[in-house]
Order: structure tokens, then sequence, then C-alpha cells
């Protein structure tokens, strides 16, 4: 049976309430077909109705190589909204970490 997990307490946070008397929807996240990848390079283009993010990986970091090999690994096609709401989930995401590193330092 494939594992799931539920929203967590912050993407419950982001959505909006639901509508009086409405049964709240719950989300379940099917991660049978997860795969994990780290990426050290990406990028994105933008289209009339789509916008492109490309994720690979820079093995060797020389600054004196001429020519550089980017294993692409991933592509991710979204519709500008949700692209939109990744910006704004990402935002929060910057804040909260540089927060609590401020909190870390004492400052």
């Amino acid at each position: 049976m494939p594992e799931e997990k539920q929203q967590s307490s912050e993407s419950r946070r982001n959505r909006p309430k639901a509508a009086r008397g409405a049964p709240e929807r719950r989300m379940r996240l099917d991660t049978s077909k997860l795969t994990t990848a780290f990426c050290n390079f990406f990028t994105a283009q933008d289209g009339p109705e789509e916008v492109v993010l490309n994720f690979g990986l820079r093995q060797r970091w020389d600054p004196n190589e001429q020519d550089v090999t980017v294993q692409m690994l991933q592509q991710v096609i979204l519709h500008p909204a949700g692209v939109r709401r990744l910006r704004d989930l990402l935002d929060q995401l910057i804040a909260e970490r540089e927060a609590r590193a401020t909190r870390a330092k004492g400052g």
C-alpha cells in the first residue's frame, strides 16, 4: 500500500477556509513513486501558458574548466497561477528560515 502523508499544518494554514457547513477537504499525498535528487543547478523558461523549471546536478565546480556538464534530472511544468503560489510559499519559507537564523545568532 502506498505511503500516504497528510498536509502539514504549515500548508493547511495557507489554504482558504472552507465555506460554512461544507466538509473540509483532506489531501492525501501518495509518495509511492516519489524520488529524491540533490540539485545544484536550475533554469526556468516562460511560455504563454506555462513556466518550465529544469533541475540538474553539476558534479564538478572547477573554475578553470571551459566546458561544464550538467546532468539534467527533472523538468517541472507549472501553470502561472501555480508559479505564483510556489513563489509565495518559497518567500514564506525563506523568511521563516532567516528568522530562525537570526534568533540562533542571538540577534
